[in-house]
């Protein structure tokens, strides 16, 4: 997971399955911060993996 955090916008993404986002957050918030509330959205189900992104296995269903 790559996070960053500037001008009060956090940008993560994650390596392994794609899944990136940006959150608008106050100045205050650190790298931690902004994790914590990507996990927050991700698990009300505001944030989701699209179709065919890294990660994703091939082949699944022939």
């Amino acid at each position: 997971m790559t996070i960053k955090v500037e001008k009060g916008v956090g940008r993560l993404s994650c390596g392994n399955c794609g899944l990136s986002a940006e959150i608008e957050v106050p100045p205050v918030f650190g790298e931690v911060d902004v994790y914590g509330k990507f996990i927050d959205l991700y698990a009300e189900g505001r944030i989701t993996l699209q179709e065919g992104v890294k990660g994703e296995d091939e082949g699944e269903g022939e």
